[in-house]
């Protein structure tokens, strides 16, 4: 190559000059931008906090200012405050019952000015209003012991929150009345915060009162309570709430620790049993032309009762109490938690009332409503004497004969609940029933009622009985066979046998005292547990029902259910002596995932005209999803008989019995055996469609089953067979008859020996071998790469060459 040196020179300084040229500019970039974005010098705290000291004047307080001391505010021992809403002034200055204040509003603010009053008394009943609260204060309300009647009485509406109403009842054994009382439309909401306790109204002993609502009396009014507590307090009825003609909306707070107590009272039938520990709820003194209007309601969506307790009925709520109401009251649960409550009597979480019916003066019967919420380990502890019947752990619904029209059962609807692991000493686990109860069970928004514990009957027992007076009768049931959710219950009798479907509806006699004892090993699945929202568990009775116990009406789920008639005919050539006196139907079920599952059975028989009909009842028609079930009927399999179905579940079954016959059939060989055979069945010369396999497993044996043994026209069907075997290896034949069976005989062909000259010619036309096919393309495809190898390294040195000549002309002109 001629490359001259002053251009290499060049080139190099050149390339010096340009990199020195850029690290300058570089420098001189971050110079500029450090100065503009230096920050300013930052000043120490000391150094702000004297230049403050400098600049403010205005802040700084004067020498006289600072020789000059504070006003004392003035120190009292004032611990007391007297409050008295009848004959006391806002005037007094509250210290004494001389001097006591009269509005709440005042002793208020007495007592938030002077922070060591620490108990404001309650001399005589104050009216309140508005916002009843303590807050800023080191007070609480309190009973005086001179006083025993209502501490506050309501005025338009009044909400309590942060404040304390105390009833003393350690130095106060006289008192007669509520903390509060609500009356004629009068409204009290109750807040978090708002205590009321320790009220407990002495028992009743005459006709002076009726010691009723430990801690609040509402009348004709309405109370909210959405937080706080009510708690420690006794009564008659109501040992924390009394509710008469009045509205409890519940969402939140704490019901506990109240007690309802026996007592007397002149008049009805002396003795008085206490009624509803937490809340009870009647309805008196109402004028008769708004008797159908007559309502107390417990709207329940949240808040605990808990630990109350009640010497009679109703541990946690009563809807009424042992005398007939004179109007309903209604309970409607869609939350909240019925927890640890006790009774003597029945109903340790709710009792439910009967009353009078709409035609003599009604209606006045109790309605208890759950779709939602926890009724949980309360106890019928079966103490109170004067209860002759006692029942229920969780809920007991009361009821009286149908034969007398005057009187109409209390009434239970549940949904979607699950009523698990409670326990009755004697009978009924999770439900028990009285003579002259109710009970219908369904699967749409029904319940899943299983793992309970008793004496006898797990889950469901009810009695009938002639010997009980009001309570004697017949009682009616309807029992579905599927749990919340849809799976089956399988419900069995004590001794283990699944009960026919037929004896899961109807009425026991109580001239017998019939009884039905149920149980299930089933479990609730997952579908049961995600659609609960109702849970009774936990509960205790210690004679019947531990979850639920009932003379009345209790319906759990909605009505959606079908019917499944089925009708059976014989064509047995007239010979009725050879038929069963009853037989077996199975019934099946196939839900939205199209499986098949057995639900239940029954016994179909002839009746008195010698008619075959049977009727499965309170059957589901939905899913949980909403989707149709679909039912099919199957027969017990009979000797002698075979059956066919016509017919639908909407219109009903048809099952036709035939007498029946079998083909047996056997194999023989003689020689090589095959794998299998196929035998198929001939009706009459004609082919069936109708196969048995016969192997080496079976012993070459098997049998045509369930055949018709005549036709339509009432002839005899002539059976035979057909084998399908390969012919050009085995010769068959075939001996035997319909009655006594068939024979199958197969006898192996000898194969014929070939010439020397057709094996020749067979060696002569034999195709091409796969491996010779696979050498020719292997040896092909490496001629194929060869020629492309060779191809591409002669194009490169072309190329080479030509760049070379190329350029060899322009170097050193």
């Amino acid at each position: 190559m001629c490359i001259h040196k002053k251009a290499v020179w060049k080139w190099m300084w050149m390339s010096c000059f340009a990199f020195v040229f850029v690290c300058a500019c570089h420098i001189f970039t971050l110079t500029i931008f450090a100065e503009e974005v230096s920050p300013e010098p930052v000043q120490t705290e000391t150094e702000v906090v004297d230049n403050t000291a400098v600049t403010d004047e205005k802040t700084m307080p004067t020498a006289g200012a600072l020789d000059t001391p504070m006003k004392d505010t003035p120190v009292q021992n004032v611990t007391e405050l007297y409050l008295n809403g009848q004959t006391g002034n806002d005037a007094n200055d509250g210290t004494s019952i001389e001097k006591a204040l009269k509005t709440f509003e005042k002793a208020r603010e007495k007592a938030t000015s002077i922070q060591t009053v620490n108990t404001i008394y309650v001399t005589d009943t104050v009216d309140i209003s508005g916002d009843v609260s303590l807050k800023g204060t080191n007070a609480i309300i309190k009973r005086h012991p001179n006083f025993n009647g209502y501490l506050f009485n309501v005025k338009g509406t009044a909400t309590l929150s942060g404040i304390t109403v105390d009833g003393n009842s350690e130095n106060c054994p006289n008192t007669e009345k509520s903390l509060i009382k609500v009356l004629y439309n009068q409204q009290l909401n109750i807040q978090d915060g708002a205590i009321l306790q320790n009220n407990k109204i002495k028992r009743p002993n005459g006709p002076i009162y009726r010691a009723e609502g430990g801690a609040i009396y509402a009348e004709l009014s309405t109370i909210n309570m959405m937080g706080g507590i009510i708690q420690n307090n006794q009564a008659c009825y109501g040992g924390g709430i009394l509710l008469n003609f009045a509205v409890l909306n519940m969402s939140g707070g704490t019901i506990r620790n109240n007690s309802a107590v026996d007592g007397k009272i002149g008049g009805f039938d002396g003795d008085t049993v206490g009624c509803g520990g937490g809340i009870g709820a009647y309805v008196q003194g109402m004028v008769v032309s708004d008797r159908d209007k007559s309502q107390t309601v417990i709207n329940l969506s949240g808040g605990l009762i808990q630990d109350n307790n009640s010497e009679g009925p109703g541990g946690g709520i009563s809807l009424g109490y042992l005398q007939a109401s004179n109007g309903q009251n209604i309970l409607n649960m869609t939350g909240g938690r019925i927890d640890g409550n006790r009774s003597g009597g029945c109903g340790g979480g709710i009792f439910v009332q009967a009353g009078y019916s709409e035609s003599y003066g009604g209606p006045s019967y109790s309605v208890a409503t759950i779709t939602g919420g926890y009724i949980t380990n309360n106890q019928m502890l079966g103490s109170n004497h004067k209860d002759k019947v006692l029942f229920g752990g969780g809920i007991y619904v009361n009821g009286y004969s149908k034969m007398n029209k005057a009187f109409h059962d209390g009434v239970l609807q549940l949904n979607n609940a699950i009523i698990t692991d409670n326990t009755a000493t004697l009978d009924g686990g999770g439900y028990a029933a009285c003579p002259v109860s109710i009970t219908k069970i369904y699967l749409k928004n029904g319940v899943a009622l299983y793992g309970n514990q008793a004496k006898n009957a797990n889950e469901i027992y009810i009695l009938a009985s002639s010997t009980m007076g009001a309570h004697s009768g017949n009682p009616k049931f309807s029992i579905v066979n599927a749990m919340l959710g849809g799976h089956p219950y399988y419900w069995k009798y004590q001794d283990g046998t699944l009960v026919p479907q037929d004896k899961l509806e109807g009425s026991l006699i109580g001239l017998f005292s019939e009884s039905l004892s149920l149980h299930t090993d089933e479990l609730a699945d997952a579908m049961a547990s995600s659609l609960a929202k109702v849970w009774i568990t936990g509960n205790i009775s210690t004679t019947r029902g531990g979850g639920i116990g009932s003379n009345g009406s209790v319906t759990m789920g909605d009505v959606d259910t079908t019917s499944i008639a089925v009708e059976k005919q014989w064509d047995d050539q007239n010979e009725p002596e050879k038929r069963p006196s009853l037989v077996e139907l199975d019934l099946y079920r196939t839900d939205d995932l199209n499986e098949e599952i057995f639900v239940g059975y029954g016994y179909i028989k002839a009746d008195e005209n010698g008619q075959w009909h049977y009727v499965f009842t309170n059957l589901p028609t939905q899913t949980a999803t909403g989707s149709n079930y679909h039912y099919r009927v199957k027969e017990k399999p009979l000797e002698g008989y075979m059956y066919t179905v016509e017919g639908n579940e909407k219109d009903g079954y048809l099952l036709t019995n035939h007498l029946s016959t079998q083909i047996h059939v056997q194999k023989v060989w003689n020689g090589k055996k095959a794998d299998f055979v196929k035998v198929e069945l001939l009706a009459n010369g004609q082919r069936t469609n109708v196969f048995i396999t016969l192997h080496a497993e079976n012993q070459w044996t098997g049998s045509f089953v369930d055949l018709r043994k005549y036709d339509e026209n009432g002839q005899r069907i002539q059976y035979t067979i057909y084998e399908e075997i390969n012919n050009d290896v085995y010769e068959t034949s075939i001996s035997g008859n319909m009655e006594e069976g068939f024979i199958i005989t197969n006898i192996e062909k000898k194969k014929e020996i070939e010439s020397p000259k057709q094996q020749e010619n067979k060696k002569t036309n034999v195709p091409q071998t796969s491996k010779q096919v696979s050498t020719t393309v292997q040896t092909s495809t490496r001629m194929d790469i060869t020629a492309y190898g060779s191809l591409i390294v002669m194009t490169g040195l072309g190329i080479y060459f030509l760049m070379k000549q190329k350029y060899s002309k322009q170097k050193c002109k």
